[in-house]
């Protein structure tokens, strides 16, 4: 975009960049995501360096909207100024990212553990009872199969998810990672149900994993559980004698004296009476009783998993927005 006027003028009141963002649909309109203004980086002579990538607020109705990454320089030309290096064309019209604004970038995976949804808010009047979990960063894009009975099995059929990608080196230029839910429905619907954006991985990345993968791979994935299929059968045969000393234990009569459902009944409130008696003045152990979900019992299990909340929309909803209503919550 060429701009005239004195240079004097420019770089002590440089123009106001507008960059009008759309959702481009296939039918219908194109959709009005948001507006960014930025004052660009004037640039009298070649030896200025060049502008650096930052992420610049998107506003939609004055309303936060997300961020933009991009550098802005204005460049004086003409018979005081000088002619700039013609920019990268790709094959198909666009420009590429010239070599001195694009970040360096690495090989990196990207491992999630899709533990499962709570707490999911009704859809279209109707409640979600088939969710499954989609994961994009960097134009990489996996997703898990669908729960089939929650009440039976709450769990995702794969809940692993890997993508490799390039991402930059430099956390602060690293895209999103989208987390979306959908609700698989009759004749093919699947409407999005919930949608939460992590703008930062640093939290979790793993300087100390192997080349092989990580633990959580490892342990999780189909190489490290041993498959009903790959047992073979082995014939043993146990001698009379030695059959005799692997029965032998080493309880002893105190401990053979009371049941285990003495043990249970002491435990429960209230039924004392189905004990044996002596268990309770021996003080024999008790059992544990959980009145609430195990996952409530235990701090909601945040030693192998955290807690994201599900939002609907395109406002700028974030995980640290407490204002903003959740629709429910992804654990993984």
């Amino acid at each position: 975009v060429r701009q005239y006027g004195s240079p004097r003028a420019v770089v002590t009141s440089p123009p106001v960049v507008a960059v009008e963002l759309y959702d481009k649909d296939t039918i219908g309109q194109n959709e009005y995501l948001g507006i960014v203004m930025v004052n660009p980086l004037v640039r009298m002579t070649p030896e200025v360096e060049h502008p650096v990538l930052e992420w610049f607020p998107i506003t939609r109705y004055d309303k936060p909207a997300g961020e933009l990454l991009a550098a802005f320089e204005l460049i004086r030309i003409g018979p005081d100024g000088w002619e700039p290096d013609p920019l990268p064309t790709h094959p198909d019209g666009y420009y590429d990212i010239p070599q001195h604004v694009k970040p360096i970038t690495k090989r990196m995976r990207i491992e999630t553990l899709c533990w499962g949804v709570r707490d999911m808010k009704r859809f279209q009047l109707l409640p979600v009872s088939h969710p499954f979990i989609e994961i994009e960063c960097g134009g990489e894009l996996k997703k898990t199969g669908h729960i089939i009975n929650p009440k039976k099995n709450p769990m995702f059929p794969n809940p692993i998810l890997i993508l490799d990608t390039e991402l930059p080196v430099e956390d602060v230029y690293s895209p999103p990672l989208n987390i979306r839910v959908f609700d698989q429905r009759k004749f093919g619907y699947s409407p999005l149900v919930g949608n939460c954006t992590m703008t930062s991985l640093k939290e979790y990345e793993d300087k100390n994993a192997p080349d092989g993968g990580s633990a959580l791979q490892k342990a999780m994935s189909n190489e490290g559980l041993a498959r009903s299929e790959d047992v073979k059968a082995v014939e043993v045969s146990i001698s009379i004698e030695n059959m005799a000393e692997a029965m032998c234990t080493d309880v002893t009569d105190d401990e053979l004296k009371y049941d285990w459902w003495s043990k249970y009944y002491a435990s429960v409130e209230g039924e004392d009476s189905k004990v044996q008696e002596g268990y309770v003045e021996e003080s024999n152990d008790k059992l544990v009783e959980y009145k609430h979900e195990l996952e409530k019992s235990f701090n909601n299990f945040s030693d192998l998993a955290h807690t994201f909340p599900l939002f609907r929309g395109k406002g700028q909803q974030s995980v640290e927005d407490t204002n903003s209503v959740a629709v429910g919550y992804f654990k993984g």
